[in-house]
């Protein structure tokens, strides 16, 4: 297995980071780069694992396409793993504090951080391919590619779990309700933790024709979710528990099945959404950070709004 410091440079290198949600995102804008400039997108995996969450890496299996770069920092030699880690911390976060730190970067070492958690114009000016990192989050770079048929997604291995389940909501024709937990609890301050005023008030906005199809909860802690709204729901409400052997690409393409979606602030149920072929109502949070500012062009602009109240 090769290693380059100098990598050639008719790729796009994305290096994505977080959990499956925002890694889409990034595929999408480095996809989107690359299809502008006539390059391939290549996936770097140096982040994935080093914050203090470690979501693991699962894109792979929606888009079995995805080609990986080899860096540097994956390999055997811990020293240089150490210092080249430590060292690109440093740089990132200056970069994105200073515009001309992060010229200099793009112009000198091809790398271009984008200070923008959500929709950079930037990105769409790059005419020569580099590396690219930053959260990415909106709708515009994907729903060009939709447009385009380049952002297909297909499901890698389903287990028998999810073709049995795909093939009940194909009948059922349920309405999504997805709740975020998991580590938003520790950080409830800054990104709020949606309450069961925001689903209940969601259920009311849902078109008459819609309110009949059953209720399908899924959650990153089901048990918390059913706390929060078992007693607001109907009896026939389906709570979701995937066995053990699923992954979570599995959750969020048997979400994207239903035929209205209620949203948290959540890049995993956005997806969900955003990929439904069969979607006809989708609900998002209006206000999708507690105490931080939303990332720009976020939410599609077909979709529906509803107030956010917090727990």
């Amino acid at each position: 297995m090769k290693y380059s410091f100098f990598p050639n440079r008719k790729y796009v290198i994305v290096e994505v980071e977080g959990g499956l949600g925002n890694t889409i995102f990034q595929y999408a804008a480095g996809k989107y780069l690359a299809n502008r400039i006539n390059a391939e997108v290549l996936i770097s995996l140096k982040h994935i694992g080093n914050a203090k969450t470690n979501h693991g890496f699962y894109l792979a299996n929606i888009f079995p396409e995805i080609k990986f770069h080899d860096n540097i920092s994956q390999n055997q030699f811990w020293l240089f793993k150490y210092i080249l880690k430590n060292s690109d911390r440093l740089l990132n976060r200056l970069a994105r504090k200073n515009q001309q730190i992060n010229g200099f970067c793009t112009k000198f070492y091809k790398i271009y951080r984008s200070p923008k958690i959500g929709y950079d114009s930037n990105l769409g000016a790059m005419k020569n391919p580099l590396t690219i990192r930053g959260y990415f989050q909106t709708w515009k770079y994907a729903q060009t590619l939709i447009d385009e048929d380049a952002f297909v997604p297909q499901l890698n291995s389903p287990s028998i779990w999810y073709r049995e389940m795909s093939e009940y909501a194909r009948e059922a024709q349920p309405v999504i309700m997805h709740v975020r937990r998991g580590d938003y609890q520790a950080l409830e301050d800054i990104y709020g933790l949606l309450s069961s005023t925001y689903y209940l008030n969601a259920l009311n906005a849902i078109p008459k024709e819609l309110r009949n199809n059953p209720i399908w909860v899924f959650s990153d802690d089901i048990s918390v979710a059913k706390q929060i709204l078992e007693n607001d729901l109907p009896i026939s409400t389906l709570w979701i528990n995937p066995p053990q052997n699923s992954n979570p690409a599995e959750s969020l393409m048997l979400m994207s099945l239903g035929h209205a979606h209620i949203i948290a602030n959540s890049s995993f149920s956005y997806w969900a959404a955003q990929l439904s072929l069969t979607s006809q109502f989708i609900i998002a949070p209006r206000k999708w950070f507690k105490s931080m500012e939303d990332p720009n062009d976020l939410i599609n602009p077909s979709w529906h709004f509803v107030d956010s109240d917090w727990n």
